[in-house]
This record gives C-alpha cells, sequence and structure tokens, in this order.
C-alpha cells in the first residue's frame, strides 16, 4: 500500500488519468450488466426468468422488484461512476450489489467464474468509494463551482 501511496503523491496526474480509465471501463462494465433492467422492465418472458431465478433460485421476496433494485444500482451507479457525478455514493451502491450477488448467487457451483467477478467489481466499487473519481470528474466540477460562489 506504501507503494501506492508514493505513486499517487508522486504523480498525481498519472492517477487521476488512472482513476478516469478504470471508471470508464467500470462504469460500462456495470451499465452493460445492469441493462437488463431494462428487459426486465419490458418484457413477460424476462419477467419469468427472473422469478424463477431470484425468487425461486436465490429464495429472494418481491423477486422482480429486487432485480429491478439490484440492476438498476448496476445501470445507474455504472452511469454515475462512469461519469463520475456522486462517484462515492453510486460506488457504494454497486458495491453492496455486488457483495450480495455474490454470497447469494455466486458461491458454491459457479464460484470460479461469477463468484470472483462479482467479488472483483465489489473491491473496484471499494476503490472507488476510497480514492473518489479523481480530477476527470463531474465531482471535481461541482467542488470547484462550489468553491467560487
Amino acid at each position: 500500500m506504501n507503494a501506492i501511496t508514493n505513486l499517487i503523491n508522486k504523480t498525481p496526474a498519472l492517477w487521476d488519468i488512472i482513476l478516469l480509465i478504470l471508471r470508464i471501463w467500470f462504469g460500462y462494465v456495470m451499465m452493460k450488466s445492469g441493462f437488463v433492467l431494462f428487459r426486465i422492465l419490458s418484457s413477460g418472458d424476462e419477467r419469468k426468468v427472473i422469478e424463477d431465478w431470484f425468487g425461486k433460485g436465490l429464495h429472494f421476496p418481491f423477486p422482480v422488484f429486487m432485480a429491478c433494485l439490484a440492476k438498476g444500482s448496476e445501470f445507474f451507479g455504472g452511469l454515475f461512476v462512469l461519469l463520475g457525478l456522486f462517484t462515492r455514493v453510486s460506488a457504494l451502491f454497486v458495491c453492496i450489489t455486488m457483495l450480495v450477488a455474490t454470497i447469494s448467487a455466486n458461491t458454491g457451483i459457479g464460484w470460479d467464474v461469477y463468484g470472483t467477478i462479482t467479488l472483483s467489481f465489489c473491491l473496484f466499487a471499494l476503490m472507488f468509494i476510497y480514492w473518489g473519481a479523481g480530477k476527470y470528474a463531474l465531482d471535481n466540477v461541482i467542488k470547484q463551482r462550489k468553491n467560487t460562489f
């Protein structure tokens, strides 16, 4: 961790570019995963699949509602992280969603593929919670505008 801190302190511009690249990648992947939300809302067949998976398979109460919360968190959380807008709060929602997905759906048989992916997304979200969005983000623009008034 000390090496990372030294890198950030010595080259803050490089760190801001790294955060920007990671935000774009993470936001895109989360939005792509969360896009299922719109299919759930528009397709009876998709809702049936979700009811079976979230309800009968994972035993969540109100399975369609819970799926919409999860996929909405992924899509809109990803969008906000990508833009660097409300980054820490958005990343927190994604982090919780990915942690629940890891624990409830991706342990056991699917751990090697799905569990490691959702856990990785959880860790990426933790990184954005801790470090924020960086210099090249709407959060930073808003912060600068507040300081000028």
